[in-house]
């Protein structure tokens, strides 16, 4: 059974990763030819220093998981609430210290990067990618719980497939609007929904 849901997993994961990258690879060809050269550098910096800052976690989840993993297998719910507690308050304090270094970040970019500064609206750009970062730890604690329960193919269809879409929207909004605000507060909505569907699954 275990080994099933291990090839079920890889097989989820593997289309899943490979549809992302083709996609990803297709919005950036359009980011550029719509959105220009220096927003572009924007963007790829900062989508860096995100993903810098979600350094943060260093490998809580994976070690969460297999905390969480004899515990569930064996029905021990006095064990599960304590770690998942636990694991809660880890990645609020993770949310609080991505938002806070974020803020130090936006203080350097503004006197250390003129080139970014001649951006209109950069520091909003940057508040979003670092809000959006902060987002993804409110429901870590809900895929870090189903990872361990062997449905991590649960997991990635929700974050793959949630950011299959959050790519197409944003796709189509650099194609009709040109608007970097709106393509980034796609990526938002797409955060807070998938919260509630992580959070509407454990609690079911």
């Amino acid at each position: 059974m275990r080994t099933i849901k291990a090839i079920n997993n890889f097989k989820v994961d593997l289309f899943i990763t490979f549809f992302l990258i083709a996609l990803g690879f297709y919005l950036r060809t359009i980011f550029v030819s719509k959105m220009g050269a220096d927003l572009t550098g924007v963007m790829l910096l900062f989508t860096q220093l995100t993903a810098y800052l979600n350094l943060a976690e260093l490998g809580i989840g994976v070690a969460a998981a297999s905390l969480l993993y004899k515990p569930l297998s064996e029905g021990d719910y006095a064990k599960i609430k304590y770690l998942t507690l636990l694991l809660s308050t880890i990645y609020r304090y993770i949310s609080f210290l991505v938002l806070l270094i974020g803020i130090v970040i936006g203080f350097g970019i503004y006197f250390f990067i003129d080139s970014v500064n001649a951006v209109s609206h950069v520091f909003i750009y940057w508040a979003f990618f670092v809000i959006n970062t902060s987002l993804t730890y409110s429901y870590a604690k809900h895929s870090t719980l189903l990872t361990a329960n062997q449905q991590y193919s649960v997991v990635r269809k929700i974050q793959g497939g949630g950011k299959i879409l959050i790519i197409a929207l944003q796709i189509l909004l650099l194609v009709t609007t040109h608007n970097f605000l709106l393509y980034l507060l796609v990526e938002t909505i797409g955060v807070i929904v998938q919260y509630f569907i992580f959070k509407n699954i454990i609690n079911n």
